[in-house]
């Protein structure tokens, strides 16, 4: 049994291993005319394991040059395009990219807050870094806030400012204004003011009037609930044999 350790590298991903030992089979193969008419084939195999690609004669092209590629360009058949050449093809990359690494001083605050802080201490006018510093400790604020909401962020915003530039600033750290925070979530919605008396003051219920045994015009045995009705003697659609069944009206 063949493991893929003991078995050449897939130099193609994409397509597999299958395709890459049809590859090594056409390269066995003397007859060049049943070896080019059997890579059509593996092409054609190749274009259905890829069914996101159209077909267009660039990605025919594609085909073809990646079935070169297979093959390590020793494959010598008759294509409908140009054999392409090893030297010109850039060859993967085998290191990797260079990841950078920032630690900065706070990390709440991130690298671009640090960026900012440089950015700042380079000004020369003091308007200009007083503007941006204001801004550069709302920013901090609004990061604090998130985290720790029982913290004293102004005082602490600027602590942190102070360690972090020391004396370069042209005007006075206490000067930078900080701008209110908006409550986030169930604390956004206005409280209900409970000093209003009629807060908890309970509505009166209506009753257990059911409109549906009568009407307003009077008649029938349900009584009409308009002035005078209601069932009592004598009012309109009353009924003097069913005044105990009939309900009350409520009081306003």
């Amino acid at each position: 049994m063949d493991y893929n350790k003991s078995t050449e590298i897939i130099r193609l991903r994409e397509f597999g291993r299958n395709i890459q030992q049809m590859v090594d089979y056409l390269l066995t193969l003397d007859d060049r005319e049943k070896r080019s008419g059997m890579a059509q084939e593996v092409v054609r195999i190749m274009a259905c394991l890829t069914p996101s690609q159209k077909e267009t004669p660039e990605n025919s092209e594609k085909l073809w040059d990646q079935l070169y590629q297979i093959s390590d360009y020793q494959l010598d058949i008759d294509s409908p395009f140009p054999k392409p050449d090893k030297k010109e093809v850039k060859p993967n990359p085998t290191e990797r990219m260079p990841y950078i690494r920032q630690h900065p001083k706070y990390r709440q605050y991130g690298v671009n807050v640090e960026s900012m802080i440089k950015a700042g201490l380079e000004m020369t006018d003091p308007e200009e870094q007083k503007a941006l510093f204001s801004l550069t400790a709302n920013i901090m604020k609004h990061m604090i806030k998130g985290g720790d909401k029982d913290a004293y962020v102004e005082v602490t915003v600027k602590n942190h400012l102070r360690e972090m530039v020391g004396n370069k600033l042209l005007f006075e750290l206490e000067s930078i204004e900080f701008s209110k925070v908006q409550p986030v979530g169930p604390k956004a919605v206005n409280p209900v003011n409970k000093n209003n008396k009629n807060f908890f003051q309970k509505k009166k219920p209506f009753g257990n009037f059911n409109r549906s045994q009568g009407n307003t015009g009077g008649g029938g045995n349900g009584g009409g609930y308009r002035k005078g009705g209601f069932g009592k003697p004598g009012g309109p659609g009353g009924n003097n044999n069913n005044n105990n069944n009939r309900p009350k009206r409520p009081r306003v």
